[in-house]
């Protein structure tokens, strides 16, 4: 698939050590909210603030990208993550916690941003679509181990604290240790994220929207099973299965997305999703298996929104552009992931917890709105070369 396994596997272990840590810790945080007697608006508020610092992590790291290395940049990341982690676990006070998950949103898009660019420039656009499949599919895999974690945690306790600290330190170990040299990036791309929309105006859409989306799964789904009546353990359970959802389906839809019409794919994925929405609205109170299986689905469908934006996005594109791509694709990701949580809580305050799931069901119809719009361009139909040359200046 790729030139060789040795190229990739550092940074696919360091993102399974990560995630093993950060996932868990995320639906943590929400839980312990709930405890201390706050709504849905602080979980709001944490999560934009993360997806802000996230945002701003993937749209200024290219310079330092540049100057000290991939290897670098992770490592040190990494352990500013580390420590944001512990000074939570020591105190709980509401303004402290929305500056630190926004600088752990900064550092967790930096992370990201050396991984996936990592990946991306050992990638050609024959292979693009499974690469990316694979990392979404360990990315989630991670994700999903990692919920399990939770079974028997007090939310108030510090052990899950230090224990996410020492997952975000030992995910320096596979990255700083490997012998396989990253890839180099020599010149800064001129391309910007305007550049980037007039190449795929669907894709970049698309990930801003499940941005908006997968950041309301992750950061106010927990709080919307919790007030279904369910405990800490079937909550965990219940969000295992959503990204257990999201892992399974990576692969495929890659594989897929490969060889069909991309746009045509985001459609019927939309479709699909929206379905699953209603039905989650209609059987949530009725039985935990049920609800379980339909959550397990709504994670699996809606993860591929993300990736496909890539793939997308990312025909006709040189090695040297793959940052700024990637920097462009994850600030569009971030933006729809600080105002969906910001925007949620208006939703569940009218039509109470459904409200989360009307949401979603707004943001899927936008995309295929989107898709309609657009439905007569031809993917990849402008080069980046092209778009960069008729605004030198930008």
């Amino acid at each position: 698939m790729i030139k060789s396994a040795k190229s990739f596997l550092p940074p696919l272990l360091s993102l399974t050590i990560l995630m093993l840590g950060c996932s868990a810790f995320t639906t943590l945080l929400t839980l312990r909210i709930h405890a201390e007697g706050y709504t849905s608006w602080l979980a709001g508020i944490l999560t934009a603030a993360y997806y802000f610092g996230f945002a701003i992590g993937s749209f200024e790291t290219e310079p330092l990208v540049v100057r000290i290395g991939l290897i670098r940049s992770y490592a040190a990341l990494a352990a500013l993550l580390t420590a944001m982690v512990l000074i939570q676990g020591l105190f709980f006070i509401p303004w402290l916690w929305v500056v630190l998950r926004f600088i752990s949103g900064i550092c967790v898009g930096t992370l990201f941003i050396v991984i996936q660019s990592w990946l991306l420039c050992y990638s050609t656009s024959e292979t693009r679509g499974q690469i990316l499949a694979v990392y979404m599919t360990v990315f989630y895999a991670s994700q999903g181990f990692a919920q399990l974690l939770l079974f028997s945690t007090d939310p108030k306790a510090i052990f899950f604290f230090v224990l996410t600290a020492i997952f975000c330190a030992l995910s320096i170990i596979p990255v700083t240790m490997t012998s396989t040299q990253s890839p180099q990036i020599e010149k800064r791309s001129p391309m910007n994220l305007r550049q980037l929309f007039k190449i795929s105006p669907v894709g970049v859409l698309a990930c801003l929207f499940s941005g908006g989306i997968l950041s309301c799964l992750y950061g106010i789904y927990p709080m919307y099973i919790s007030l279904m009546g369910y405990s800490i353990h079937e909550v965990s359970v219940v969000m295992a299965m959503v990204i257990f959802g999201c892992m399974l389906l990576q692969y495929p839809a890659g594989y897929i997305s490969d060889h069909v019409n991309k746009r045509m794919m985001l459609f019927f994925l939309c479709l699909i999703n929206m379905g699953i929405c209603l039905l989650v609205m209609i059987f949530a109170h009725h039985n935990i298996y049920l609800f379980v299986f339909l959550s397990f689905l709504l994670g699996g469908f809606i993860a591929v929104l993300y990736s496909l934006g890539i793939s997308c996005s990312s025909l006709n594109l040189g090695q040297k552009d793959m940052i700024a791509a990637t920097q462009g694709l994850l600030f569009a990701y971030s933006l729809g992931a600080v105002l969906g949580p910001l925007t949620v809580p208006l939703f569940m305050r009218t039509l109470g917890p459904a409200g989360l799931l009307m949401f979603f069901m707004v943001l899927l119809g936008s995309i295929l709105i989107i898709i309609y719009i657009y439905r007569n361009r031809k993917p990849g139909a402008l080069a980046i070369n092209d778009v960069i040359s008729e605004n030198p200046s930008s």
